[in-house]
């Protein structure tokens, strides 16, 4: 059950770049801020080295990307199930649907067994802590943000 949990958590914060991106305020500048602050908070939180700060990073960018492919499928494949509904191809690709679902749970996993063969098991867990604050923290402060931008607009 807490695999599961800390599964679900790393895939919302591996959704985080979608979010990052969504922002048209030099987004790229932005979320060159975020990783920096994450790092830096990362290293003090955790009491690791910034080698071991970038291993982190490095292993959830690598997550990210397949996961975005896994994702990319999967949507495709949705698609493609809402086409076949009255069709015999429908068992098939209801199949590969599943599959691909399973490949993005097999790929959770993976990634979070690399990243607990990086730290200890308490770093570990602070580490599991720490991304839920920090995205926690980061998706409100994107809302005050739109919020404030908003407002001043209709002003």
């Amino acid at each position: 059950m807490q695999t599961k949990l800390i599964i679900q958590v790393l895939f919302f914060i591996s959704l985080l770049p979608a979010i990052v991106f969504a922002q048209r305020e030099n987004h790229y500048d932005f979320r060159e801020r975020v990783e920096k602050i994450r790092k830096e908070k990362m290293m003090e939180e955790l009491n690791i080295t910034e080698e071991k700060a970038d291993q982190i990073i490095n292993t959830g960018k690598k997550h990210r990307q397949k996961l975005r492919e896994l994702s990319k499928r999967r949507d495709e494949i949705e698609k493609k199930m809402l086409t076949e509904i009255e069709s015999d191809r429908l068992s098939n690709t209801i199949d590969e649907f599943l599959n691909i679902q399973s490949e993005i749970t097999v790929n959770q996993e993976n990634f979070l067994r690399e990243i607990r063969a990086l730290v200890t098991d308490k770093q570990f867990a602070k580490l599991i802590d720490f991304q839920h604050r920090f995205e926690e923290n980061l998706r409100k402060e994107i809302r005050k943000r739109r919020w404030e931008n908003g407002k001043r607009r209709r002003h």
